[in-house]
């Protein structure tokens, strides 16, 4: 999903970037629980995408190895 470049918040060491000023809008509203919820789908797909969305078409590909 893109993200508008000119609409990110920063928060301590955490950039957010967002698709436009209503995401960012809504992001904040609920900032603290919205950060949270987004650390932890970060820290899942830093192990790696399978991890994260496991069981999930990724952008409609697929991994080395595996049958279409």
């Amino acid at each position: 999903m893109p993200v508008d470049p000119d609409v990110w918040w920063l928060d301590g060491d955490a950039l957010y970037t967002f698709r436009g000023p209503d995401a960012m809008r809504l992001f904040l509203a609920a900032a603290d629980d919205n950060a949270r919820t987004a650390e932890a789908h970060w820290a899942a797909l830093a192990v790696g995408p399978r991890a994260a969305c496991a069981g999930a078409d990724l952008f409609n590909t697929r991994f080395r190895g595996e049958a279409a």
